[in-house]
């Protein structure tokens, strides 16, 4: 009977984590915040904001009632990580003016072509899965999101 009630709270302990595990896909990087491509860490303590960029602390306080946190009154470290996005630079070749300008632009020893550099954005591959680790104190959070590339083609 000693050992029946502990027992008894694990076990109630375990399915609330279990049921959150469940939610975890509910959440969801701010759009907002992937734009401004705004991550970082938020502590969670008495159903507070202790620490973090202000824009994710909101979302980390709408995530907690989420996850249903707010019962266990323990505390919670939320990790938004975005994926990155790839810039790369794609050199392009021009002629300059028409072919009886280019004759003089050659007797003249100037080049005859100009080289443009553009920036190039690809989008990374999809984010992992979000995750929970429950065995550690604070409770470990980690939320994915997916930075997308904001220049115009």
């Amino acid at each position: 009977m000693r050992l029946g009630i502990p027992f008894a709270c694990l076990v109630c302990l375990g399915n609330s984590f279990a049921q959150s595990s469940a939610t975890l896909d509910a959440i969801r990087y701010n759009p907002l915040a992937a734009a401004a491509r705004i991550k970082g860490d938020v502590l969670i303590s008495g159903g507070n904001a202790v620490t973090g960029p202000p824009l994710l602390r909101g979302i980390a306080l709408r995530d907690i009632d989420v996850l249903n946190f707010r019962v266990l009154q323990t505390d919670v470290l939320f990790h938004f990580i975005l994926s990155d996005i790839v810039l790369s630079t794609r050199i392009e070749t021009i002629k300059k003016g028409d072919a009886f300008g280019r004759f003089f632009l050659r007797l003249f020893g100037i080049p005859t072509t100009r080289k443009i550099a553009t920036q190039v954005c690809t989008e990374g591959p999809d984010p992992p899965a979000n995750r929970i680790d429950s065995t550690r104190d604070p409770v470990e959070v980690w939320v994915y999101g997916k930075a997308r590339c904001l220049m115009a083609d």
